[in-house]
């Protein structure tokens, strides 16, 4: 009797289950096809401006949790921007009682600024030393530009410096640039970082760049402020994603903005874990941040495929090739395939940039970088990590 009834509700229930996952993968993959053309329009209708010297109104601020945990990274960033950017004022910003507090303070060629335990602030960790910085450094040089990088960021060129000289005299006021990742501990979360590389190429060049806006937010990484717009706007509100936050009031107060031809170097989590754990944070943290209409739309649906894009990944594929009586017209299909075509060229960039042919063999698990993508959302869910992480450097 129990067999005829579980038959039963496979025989009724099922075909419907499975058609609605795939009627939802359509949407999806419809969507993020979509994002897929607008990032072929960034990348083909925008380049920077570039001046013809190198901007020298510029100062570089590391806000670092400076603890044992990210040691060897701060001191590879700190000898680099040191080695690069010498002539510049390089700030690293730390909690006091902070692990390497006494080793940064000997260390030549940078200043330090401590946020004292008494600091009162609403934002935390990255953004209250943000938030300190501009009361205590930037109200100094209202007219100065200022970058900041986080402790494992190393940049590959000068043309950010450049486009100041160009954009200096305008209505522009902030910049961002390009990810490139390095790879850590991990060669799977090396490879599937890309799509941070592929986004900023197009998604959010078309945004950033192409529209002047930071509709899909700002990375932390080299992010590039006028003073007088840090001393308006600031970081002292509660979020844990203090850049996304920042540029969501930028957004509001019609800031303009471009994308940097200039390439950083990030380091890609070590582990699985501090690659959700890292996924985890973005996500709750834009889930919460969203101010407009526009920025709603624009990052609520990216978020909503970032959820539900699992619907039109490859677990379902034998469904799909099956159809179950959904046939869609040519332009809607090739409107999906161009997004699947372009995750495989994330995968296939992030194997060839690992270099040798042994790295060629990792292009089959493409269904394992997605599915750690897809995972995100439903980590974020039934996890209870503490929402701001510092993950292995």
């Amino acid at each position: 009797m129990r067999s005829e009834f579980v038959q039963y509700l496979i025989e009724t229930f099922f075909p419907g289950i499975i058609i609605l996952v795939i009627g939802m993968g359509v949407v999806f993959g419809f969507a993020f096809g979509v994002y897929t053309v607008l990032g072929l329009i960034g990348t083909v209708g925008y380049t920077p401006q570039t001046g013809e010297e190198r901007a020298k109104n510029v100062k570089i601020a590391i806000p670092t949790i400076a603890s044992n945990q990210v040691r060897d990274s701060l001191f590879t960033v700190l000898d680099d921007l040191t080695d690069k950017y010498g002539s510049y004022e390089i700030w690293v910003i730390l909690d006091e009682g902070a692990e390497l507090q006494s080793e940064l303070m000997e260390y030549g060629g940078i200043k330090t600024l401590v946020v004292p335990d008494e600091y009162d602030s609403q934002a935390r960790a990255k953004g209250r030393a943000l938030q300190y910085f501009t009361e205590n450094v930037v109200v100094e040089a209202p007219d100065y530009w200022y970058a900041f990088l986080d402790d494992d960021n190393l940049i590959l060129d000068d043309d950010w410096l450049y486009e100041i000289s160009a954009y200096e005299e305008t209505e522009y006021k902030a910049m961002n640039p390009i990810l490139l990742p390095r790879e850590g501990k991990s060669a799977i979360t090396y490879i599937a970082d890309h799509i941070r590389y592929y986004d900023d190429l197009t998604v959010f060049r078309f945004f950033t760049g192409f529209v002047s806006s930071p509709y899909m937010g700002f990375h932390g990484e080299l992010l590039t402020v006028r003073g007088d717009v840090l001393t308006e706007i600031g970081f002292d509100r509660e979020s844990i994603v203090e850049d996304f936050s920042f540029a969501m009031e930028c957004v509001e107060s019609d800031v303009k903005c471009w994308q940097s031809s200039t390439r950083v170097s990030i380091l890609s989590p070590h582990s699985f874990h501090d690659f959700l754990r890292q996924r985890r944070r973005w996500f709750l943290g834009c889930l919460q941040e969203m101010s407009n209409m526009i920025t709603f739309i624009v990052v609520g649906s990216r978020l909503a495929i970032w959820a539900g894009g699992i619907t039109a990944s490859w677990i379902w594929s034998p469904f799909w090739v099956m159809g179950f009586g959904i046939t869609l017209p040519l332009w809607a299909t090739a409107l999906i395939w161009t997004g699947t075509l372009y995750y495989l060229i994330v995968i296939v960039t992030g194997t060839y940039f690992r270099e040798g042919l042994l790295s060629y063999t990792l292009i089959p698990l493409l269904p394992v970088y997605a599915f750690l993508e897809h995972l995100v959302p439903y980590y974020a869910a039934i996890t209870q990590d503490d929402d701001f992480v510092v993950i292995s450097k």
